[in-house]
């Protein structure tokens, strides 16, 4: 029994191997899993309806401004529809959710990265 074939088992039963000629830079660097990456955290508009009346500011012109990046959202998605007209600061949106801002009377307007983090 030789056990297995090539560098199998390096960082298992042949572990005092690799030890002994210093070869521990074998495992656990390398690539990460795409389960790791980091997704923007999102919201529909069914949600922008229920924020808006909890945390929604009038503003100038009739339109509640609601600013999503100040609350943890990235991403303004097109689920739902809007019965208001809301002047939303996000960092990114999908065309339903602007054509159906646009639709009620409001306006969508994308922050750059670089606002964000000064």
């Amino acid at each position: 029994m030789r056990g297995g074939h090539g560098k199998a088992g390096w960082c298992k039963h042949k572990w005092t191997y690799t030890v002994k000629y210093d070869l521990e830079r074998i495992g656990k660097r390398g690539f990460h899993t795409a389960s790791l990456r980091r997704k923007p955290s999102t919201l529909n508009l069914t949600g922008l309806e229920e924020l808006a009346e909890k945390f929604g500011v009038p503003s100038e012109g009739g339109k509640i401004l609601v600013d999503l990046d100040k609350l943890g959202f990235q991403k303004l998605l097109g689920e739902g529809s809007a019965s208001k007209p809301y002047l939303v600061k996000v960092l990114q949106c999908s065309e339903k959710a602007r054509e159906k801002i646009a639709r009620a009377g409001g306006e969508i307007q994308l922050k750059l990265e670089a606002e964000v983090e000064a």
